[in-house]
């Protein structure tokens, strides 16, 4: 591993670790509360932006229902590549994140914010749907840099992706089914799962890197250099 490699680690994982320590910091503040903070004025600027209730639980559906149709696809195709590692890291990691959103709202036990526009179940903290967003877009984001696309376009998708997660949350609130630190709560610890798995992709591109430059090596065949 380069001093570049552990330089990027070492900064993709301190994010990690304060977007978790700012998530469980916010889980205590909510912990059986009500609106709190900027839950008050934020939430009342985004429901009172002019746009209707279909296209809002249209953009939240692509957190929701639509999304789990896209990662089940999403692994289907990275078997049918034969990328099996990073099948099974996709699919372990969204495993992973739904279990531990549920344990985190039953640790939480924030009621939901009264009179919704539509129906939700559970605790409010944190945002399933924001958390599940910017892990799933977020993974799939990692997967289109490391592909073979051009640079145009994976700046592109990169940024179609913060934009669709930001709208994703948002729709939440827009809905009435949780407060806005809900939402934060919810981009926080998708974050840092999200820091987390770049943090193991990291350390395996740089091995497999390694084990690329040692074959020469392992096979007895010496770098070619100057005549002597």
């Amino acid at each position: 591993m380069t001093g570049h490699d552990r330089r990027l680690l070492l900064l993709v994982l301190a994010i990690g670790v304060g977007c978790a320590v700012l998530f469980a910091w916010i889980g205590t503040q909510a912990h059986a509360a009500g609106p709190i903070w900027f839950d008050v004025p934020v939430g009342s600027f985004v429901q009172g932006l002019h746009v209707s209730t279909a296209l809002w639980q249209g953009i939240s559906a692509l957190g929701g229902p639509l999304l789990i149709a896209i990662d089940v696809l999403v692994v289907l195709i990275l078997l049918a590549r034969r990328e099996f590692l990073l099948a099974a890291v996709f699919a372990g990691t969204l495993i992973a994140v739904t279990i531990g959103i549920d344990l985190a709202k039953d640790l939480v036990v924030r009621p939901r914010p009264a009179d919704p526009l539509v129906h939700a179940t559970g605790y409010s903290y944190p945002s399933g749907h924001a958390c599940s967003s910017i892990v799933s877009y977020g993974l799939l984001a990692m997967i289109a840099l490391r592909s073979d696309l051009s640079p145009r376009i994976r700046r592109w998708l990169v940024f179609g992706v913060v934009v669709l997660v930001a709208l994703i949350g948002c729709s939440r609130v827009a809905l009435g089914v949780h407060y806005p630190t809900d939402v934060v709560g919810g981009w926080l610890g998708g974050a840092a799962v999200l820091c987390g798995v770049t943090g193991v992709m990291l350390v395996w591109s740089a091995r497999g890197r390694d084990r690329q430059a040692d074959l020469p090596a392992i096979a007895g065949v010496r770098p070619s250099g100057p005549a002597t």
